[in-house]
């Protein structure tokens, strides 16, 4: 009988575990992850060759860059629209932002929601840097400008910072790079390698 029992179990285990890995998160919070790439996200390779999976949907569609007038002093202040579409490095960026801002008082911003996502079994998402949304309009942004028309509308935040009061984010409509103030509510599309 406690032979039956344990073949049970073992059973029932191994094909509850058979699609899935246990892992430790970014965060040190284990998950279950899918062993497969879910073919809702959306896959960009970008001109230097990297890439990216987007997030099929808004994160959010109102929300801070940061505090608003808090230069992240490991960020370089880029100041250029040329010099932002060539900031690939969103990644590091919004570990530095997080690092630095933590939890902003209990108010929400954009690196740290995509910090904090746990999404289609991955938790390694960040904010995108200018170049990298700009990538994201370039090929799945609107049809009329060259690209596959996955991501058609929107106004989104890069982790890219311009000043201690502005950092850049990308309309999709009509597709310029612009600066903002932190403290405007923009939208959040999350990424992830």
């Amino acid at each position: 009988m406690k032979n039956a029992v344990r073949t049970i179990l073992f059973l029932s285990l191994f094909a509850f575990s058979a699609g899935t890995v246990r892992a430790m998160g970014a965060h040190g919070k284990p998950f279950w992850k899918a062993q497969s790439q879910p073919d809702s996200l959306i896959k960009v390779t970008m001109t230097n060759g990297d890439v990216i999976y987007i997030h099929p949907a808004d994160n959010i569609r109102q929300v801070e860059w940061g505090s608003p007038g808090t230069d992240i002093t490991d960020l370089s202040n880029i100041s250029t629209v040329a010099a932002a579409n060539m900031d690939f490095k969103g990644k590091v960026n919004t570990k530095v932002i997080v690092s630095q801002l933590g939890n902003n008082g209990g108010k929400a911003y954009a690196a740290k929601l995509c910090d904090d996502l746990v999404a289609y079994g991955y938790d390694d998402w960040y904010l995108p840097a200018a170049g990298e949304l700009n990538e994201m309009y370039k090929k799945p942004g609107p049809v009329a400008n060259g690209g596959s028309g996955q991501i058609t509308t929107g106004f989104y935040w890069s982790s890219s910072e311009y000043t201690n009061g502005f950092a850049w984010g990308q309309y999709f409509v009509p597709g310029d790079p612009v600066i903002v103030s932190k403290g405007s509510s923009v939208s959040c599309r999350c990424v992830r390698r």
